[in-house]
């Protein structure tokens, strides 16, 4: 840790015997409502918003595909080929 401190601000005179240690805070409580308390409702809120809408994107890029081209898109079936092909290719 000394080694790290002396990179980080070399007028810093650490002792290499040194112990430090991190107090630990446990929150109590519901653990998703920590999501909004100190101050962190508005972030948590963005997050969850930017997720879903990421989900909205692709659903609606995957609805305009199969109305474009009439089915699964092109890699749900082995190697491109239609159901049939596929099929009587892989035995089933």
């Amino acid at each position: 840790m000394a080694s790290i401190l002396s990179r980080i601000d070399p007028a810093t005179q650490a002792d290499p015997e040194a112990i430090y240690t991190v107090e630990e805070h446990r929150p109590k409580g519901f653990v998703v409502a920590q999501l909004f308390a100190e101050g962190r409702g508005r972030f948590t809120l963005l997050t969850w918003v930017v997720f879903f809408m990421s989900l909205l994107d692709l659903y609606f890029l995957t609805r305009a595909h199969h109305r474009r081209n009439g089915g699964e898109p092109a890699n749900a079936s082995p190697a491109g080929r239609d159901r049939g092909t596929a099929a009587s290719s892989t035995g089933s």
